[in-house]
């Protein structure tokens, strides 16, 4: 019997889709999944919160912090018992050694 050698798996994940507005909506609580300084990319998970789903992500950029906020949709009644998880990442010009901070 031959022995195949283990593989490991690496999840894909894609770019995450930019809410370059500010008006108020909707928040969904995320977690830091990993910083990727050399290639300027923080990578973040989110998953439906009640009844807000998680759609995008806000980037607010000072010199000392970077601040990510992921915005949801939903939060009305009649409320939908669907399960949304959004992983991957936020491509930034640069991150250097700036704090990574949440709002939500």
């Amino acid at each position: 019997m031959a022995v195949l050698p283990i593989k490991t798996v690496s999840p894909q994940y894609g770019e995450l889709p930019v809410d370059p507005t500010t008006d108020p909506v909707p928040t969904v609580p995320w977690q830091l999944v990993r910083v990727d300084r050399p290639e300027s990319r923080i990578y973040v998970s989110a998953s439906s919160s009640g009844c807000r789903h998680p759609g995008k992500i806000r980037v607010n950029e000072t010199a000392s912090f970077i601040q990510i906020t992921v915005t949801g949709t939903g939060g009305g009644d009649p409320c939908s018992m669907q399960h949304v998880t959004l992983i991957g990442y936020v491509q930034l010009d640069s991150i250097g050694d700036r704090e990574i901070t949440g709002a939500g």
